[in-house]
Protein backbone atom coordinates (compact mmCIF):
# COMPACT_ATOMS: atom_id res chain seq x y z
CA UNK A 1 0.00 0.00 0.00
CA UNK A 2 1.09 3.59 -0.72
CA UNK A 3 2.76 4.76 2.42
CA UNK A 4 1.35 8.03 2.78
CA UNK A 5 -2.48 6.02 2.21
CA UNK A 6 -1.97 4.07 4.77
CA UNK A 7 -0.35 6.82 7.23
CA UNK A 8 -3.79 9.07 6.82
CA UNK A 9 -5.75 5.70 7.43
CA UNK A 10 -4.55 4.52 10.41
CA UNK A 11 -6.22 7.14 12.75
CA UNK A 12 -9.66 7.16 10.74
CA UNK A 13 -12.43 5.28 12.80
CA UNK A 14 -14.20 5.00 9.85
CA UNK A 15 -11.57 3.48 7.32
CA UNK A 16 -10.29 0.18 7.82
CA UNK A 17 -6.86 -1.21 7.65
CA UNK A 18 -8.38 -4.83 7.01
CA UNK A 19 -11.13 -5.95 4.24
CA UNK A 20 -13.43 -9.02 5.14
CA UNK A 21 -15.02 -11.70 3.53
CA UNK A 22 -17.94 -13.06 5.20
CA UNK A 23 -19.75 -16.21 4.84
CA UNK A 24 -23.66 -17.30 4.58
CA UNK A 25 -25.99 -20.13 4.82
CA UNK A 26 -26.02 -20.95 0.75
CA UNK A 27 -28.16 -23.98 0.97
CA UNK A 28 -31.20 -22.56 -0.22
CA UNK A 29 -29.89 -21.34 -3.21
CA UNK A 30 -27.71 -24.33 -3.95
CA UNK A 31 -28.37 -28.17 -3.23
CA UNK A 32 -26.01 -29.94 -0.74
CA UNK A 33 -25.04 -32.45 -3.88
CA UNK A 34 -24.08 -29.13 -5.52
CA UNK A 35 -22.18 -27.72 -2.90
CA UNK A 36 -24.90 -25.86 -0.69
CA UNK A 37 -23.48 -25.78 3.03
CA UNK A 38 -23.90 -23.78 6.20
CA UNK A 39 -22.39 -20.60 6.97
CA UNK A 40 -19.75 -22.54 9.49
CA UNK A 41 -18.96 -25.29 6.53
CA UNK A 42 -18.03 -22.50 4.14
CA UNK A 43 -15.91 -21.12 6.76
CA UNK A 44 -14.61 -24.67 7.57
CA UNK A 45 -14.05 -25.40 3.61
CA UNK A 46 -12.07 -22.25 3.17
CA UNK A 47 -10.16 -22.60 5.74
CA UNK A 48 -9.20 -26.55 4.76
CA UNK A 49 -8.44 -25.74 1.30
CA UNK A 50 -7.09 -21.92 1.62
CA UNK A 51 -9.04 -20.84 -1.14
CA UNK A 52 -12.22 -18.46 -1.43
CA UNK A 53 -14.09 -19.72 -4.44
CA UNK A 54 -15.80 -17.22 -6.97
CA UNK A 55 -19.15 -19.11 -7.15
CA UNK A 56 -21.65 -15.90 -8.28
CA UNK A 57 -22.39 -13.15 -10.61
CA UNK A 58 -23.31 -10.12 -8.65
CA UNK A 59 -23.16 -7.06 -10.99
CA UNK A 60 -25.57 -5.17 -12.83
CA UNK A 61 -26.25 -7.49 -15.74
CA UNK A 62 -26.30 -10.08 -13.55
CA UNK A 63 -29.48 -11.45 -14.93
CA UNK A 64 -28.32 -11.30 -18.75
CA UNK A 65 -24.81 -13.01 -17.94
CA UNK A 66 -26.04 -15.87 -15.97
CA UNK A 67 -27.96 -16.85 -19.68
CA UNK A 68 -24.58 -16.93 -20.97
CA UNK A 69 -22.50 -20.02 -21.73
CA UNK A 70 -20.94 -21.40 -18.45
CA UNK A 71 -16.97 -20.42 -19.51
CA UNK A 72 -18.37 -16.83 -20.42
CA UNK A 73 -20.14 -16.86 -16.71
CA UNK A 74 -16.83 -17.82 -15.23
CA UNK A 75 -15.07 -14.43 -16.52
CA UNK A 76 -18.04 -12.26 -13.95
CA UNK A 77 -17.88 -14.31 -11.03
CA UNK A 78 -15.93 -12.93 -8.37
CA UNK A 79 -14.88 -12.77 -4.14
CA UNK A 80 -16.71 -10.17 -2.61
CA UNK A 81 -15.39 -8.47 0.67
CA UNK A 82 -16.57 -5.18 2.46
CA UNK A 83 -13.99 -2.42 4.35
CA UNK A 84 -16.32 -2.15 6.49
CA UNK A 85 -14.34 -1.31 9.60
CA UNK A 86 -14.07 -4.74 12.35
CA UNK A 87 -16.11 -3.12 15.09
CA UNK A 88 -19.10 -2.62 12.68
CA UNK A 89 -19.24 -5.99 10.76
CA UNK A 90 -22.17 -6.90 12.82
CA UNK A 91 -24.02 -4.62 11.22
CA UNK A 92 -23.44 -6.35 8.03
CA UNK A 93 -25.26 -9.35 9.82
CA UNK A 94 -28.94 -10.53 9.24
CA UNK A 95 -30.39 -7.44 7.51
CA UNK A 96 -33.56 -8.33 7.29
CA UNK A 97 -34.24 -7.02 3.50
CA UNK A 98 -31.57 -9.16 2.00
CA UNK A 99 -31.81 -11.88 -0.04
CA UNK A 100 -28.54 -12.63 1.05
CA UNK A 101 -28.03 -12.81 4.52
CA UNK A 102 -24.21 -12.92 5.92
CA UNK A 103 -23.24 -14.56 9.19
CA UNK A 104 -20.37 -14.48 11.49
CA UNK A 105 -17.62 -16.53 9.93
CA UNK A 106 -15.54 -14.64 8.11
CA UNK A 107 -11.68 -13.63 7.39
CA UNK A 108 -9.62 -10.58 7.54
CA UNK A 109 -6.84 -9.54 5.34
CA UNK A 110 -4.63 -6.96 5.00
CA UNK A 111 -6.26 -4.42 2.41
CA UNK A 112 -2.75 -4.99 0.54
CA UNK A 113 -2.88 -8.30 0.38
CA UNK A 114 -6.30 -7.97 -1.27
CA UNK A 115 -4.66 -5.37 -3.19
CA UNK A 116 -2.11 -7.73 -4.91
CA UNK A 117 -4.97 -9.72 -5.75
CA UNK A 118 -6.54 -7.72 -8.01
CA UNK A 119 -8.87 -6.23 -5.47
CA UNK A 120 -11.66 -3.22 -6.84
CA UNK A 121 -14.06 -1.18 -4.58
CA UNK A 122 -17.41 -2.31 -6.27
CA UNK A 123 -18.82 0.74 -8.76
CA UNK A 124 -22.28 1.94 -8.24
CA UNK A 125 -24.36 3.66 -10.75
CA UNK A 126 -26.87 6.38 -9.51
CA UNK A 127 -29.78 5.33 -11.41
CA UNK A 128 -32.05 7.61 -7.99
CA UNK A 129 -31.90 10.71 -10.62
CA UNK A 130 -31.36 11.94 -14.47
CA UNK A 131 -27.88 10.87 -15.32
CA UNK A 132 -26.38 8.98 -17.78
CA UNK A 133 -24.28 6.69 -16.06
CA UNK A 134 -26.63 3.58 -16.46
CA UNK A 135 -26.52 4.27 -20.33
CA UNK A 136 -22.79 4.00 -20.65
CA UNK A 137 -22.98 0.84 -19.00
CA UNK A 138 -25.26 -0.54 -21.31
CA UNK A 139 -22.91 0.37 -23.71
CA UNK A 140 -20.13 -1.17 -22.38
CA UNK A 141 -21.99 -4.27 -22.00
CA UNK A 142 -22.84 -4.45 -25.77
CA UNK A 143 -19.21 -3.73 -27.02
CA UNK A 144 -18.74 -7.22 -24.89
CA UNK A 145 -21.29 -9.02 -26.12
CA UNK A 146 -20.19 -7.64 -29.77
CA UNK A 147 -16.28 -8.53 -28.54
CA UNK A 148 -17.36 -12.10 -26.92
CA UNK A 149 -16.20 -10.30 -24.06
CA UNK A 150 -12.15 -10.72 -25.48
CA UNK A 151 -11.43 -6.47 -25.36
CA UNK A 152 -10.53 -4.05 -23.02
CA UNK A 153 -13.50 -3.29 -21.33
CA UNK A 154 -15.31 -5.78 -20.32
CA UNK A 155 -13.26 -6.52 -17.13
CA UNK A 156 -14.97 -3.08 -15.57
CA UNK A 157 -18.35 -4.92 -16.14
CA UNK A 158 -18.14 -7.40 -13.36
CA UNK A 159 -17.83 -4.48 -10.60
CA UNK A 160 -20.15 -2.37 -11.26
CA UNK A 161 -23.84 -2.40 -9.53
CA UNK A 162 -27.00 -0.28 -9.71
CA UNK A 163 -28.33 2.07 -6.90
CA UNK A 164 -32.23 3.12 -7.16
CA UNK A 165 -35.35 2.78 -4.78
CA UNK A 166 -35.68 -0.88 -5.05
CA UNK A 167 -32.16 -1.72 -4.64
CA UNK A 168 -29.12 -0.08 -3.10
CA UNK A 169 -26.09 -1.77 -1.32
CA UNK A 170 -23.35 0.97 -1.20
CA UNK A 171 -23.36 0.98 2.10
CA UNK A 172 -21.96 -2.60 2.58
CA UNK A 173 -18.37 -0.50 1.13
CA UNK A 174 -18.06 -3.76 -1.03
CA UNK A 175 -14.45 -4.77 -3.00
CA UNK A 176 -14.06 -7.43 -5.63
CA UNK A 177 -11.98 -9.76 -6.88
CA UNK A 178 -12.69 -11.35 -10.33
CA UNK A 179 -12.02 -15.16 -9.71
CA UNK A 180 -10.79 -17.07 -6.64
CA UNK A 181 -8.64 -15.84 -4.02
CA UNK A 182 -6.01 -18.17 -2.49
CA UNK A 183 -4.24 -17.86 1.03
CA UNK A 184 -1.79 -19.12 3.40
CA UNK A 185 -2.69 -18.76 6.78
CA UNK A 186 -0.16 -16.78 8.10
CA UNK A 187 -2.19 -13.81 5.50
CA UNK A 188 -4.44 -13.91 7.86
CA UNK A 189 -4.82 -11.25 10.59
CA UNK A 190 -7.78 -13.16 12.29
CA UNK A 191 -11.11 -14.91 11.80
CA UNK A 192 -14.89 -13.52 12.36
CA UNK A 193 -16.13 -16.22 14.93
CA UNK A 194 -19.28 -16.39 17.15
CA UNK A 195 -17.83 -16.75 20.86
CA UNK A 196 -19.53 -19.97 21.23
CA UNK A 197 -17.41 -21.43 18.30
CA UNK A 198 -15.13 -23.41 20.87
CA UNK A 199 -13.49 -26.14 18.68
CA UNK A 200 -13.30 -23.55 15.59
CA UNK A 201 -11.55 -21.32 18.13
CA UNK A 202 -9.26 -23.72 19.09
CA UNK A 203 -7.96 -24.84 15.59
CA UNK A 204 -7.29 -20.74 15.27
CA UNK A 205 -5.22 -20.98 17.96
CA UNK A 206 -3.32 -24.12 17.02
CA UNK A 207 -2.22 -22.18 14.04
CA UNK A 208 -1.65 -18.77 15.19
CA UNK A 209 -4.47 -17.04 14.07
CA UNK A 210 -6.84 -14.71 16.41
CA UNK A 211 -10.31 -15.17 16.58
CA UNK A 212 -13.18 -12.31 17.17
CA UNK A 213 -17.02 -12.27 17.51
CA UNK A 214 -17.88 -9.48 15.60
CA UNK A 215 -20.62 -8.47 18.55
CA UNK A 216 -17.82 -7.21 20.48
CA UNK A 217 -16.27 -3.71 21.74
CA UNK A 218 -13.27 -2.82 21.08
CA UNK A 219 -12.43 -2.95 25.11
CA UNK A 220 -13.32 -6.90 25.03
CA UNK A 221 -11.51 -7.75 21.01
CA UNK A 222 -8.24 -6.20 22.89
CA UNK A 223 -8.91 -8.78 25.75
CA UNK A 224 -9.58 -11.64 23.92
CA UNK A 225 -6.41 -11.38 21.41
CA UNK A 226 -4.05 -10.77 24.51
CA UNK A 227 -5.47 -13.68 26.18
CA UNK A 228 -4.91 -15.87 22.55
CA UNK A 229 -1.54 -14.78 22.06
CA UNK A 230 -0.68 -16.27 25.49
CA UNK A 231 -2.81 -19.38 24.57
CA UNK A 232 -1.29 -19.33 21.64
CA UNK A 233 2.53 -18.80 22.53
CA UNK A 234 1.88 -22.03 25.07
CA UNK A 235 0.97 -24.31 21.89
CA UNK A 236 3.79 -22.97 20.06
CA UNK A 237 6.09 -23.41 22.57
CA UNK A 238 4.67 -27.08 23.54
CA UNK A 239 5.08 -28.17 19.57
CA UNK A 240 8.91 -26.53 19.10
CA UNK A 241 9.97 -27.60 22.48
CA UNK A 242 9.00 -30.98 22.92
CA UNK A 243 9.98 -33.56 25.95
CA UNK A 244 13.17 -35.00 25.30
CA UNK A 245 13.65 -38.54 26.04
CA UNK A 246 15.59 -39.89 29.04
CA UNK A 247 18.81 -41.20 27.34
CA UNK A 248 19.06 -45.00 28.03
CA UNK A 249 20.76 -46.73 30.92
CA UNK A 250 23.55 -48.89 29.69
CA UNK A 251 24.89 -51.57 31.92
CA UNK A 252 28.40 -51.28 33.09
Amino acid sequence: MNRRAEISMEKRGDVSMFMVHLTRDDRSDRTEEAGGKSAHDNFVNMLDVKRIYALGVHCLHGDRIRGLPEKRQRLFRVTCFTETPLDQIGRLLDVGFRKINLEPYGLVFERDFLYQKGAQPAIYINDYGPNKSRDAMECVYEIGVKNNFTGRTWPLLPLVNVMHDGHDFAWEREWRVIGDVTFEYGELVCVILPEDEYKLRDRMARIGVPAIDPAWGYEKVILELSSQQRSTKKVWKAVSSPVKPKPKRTLS
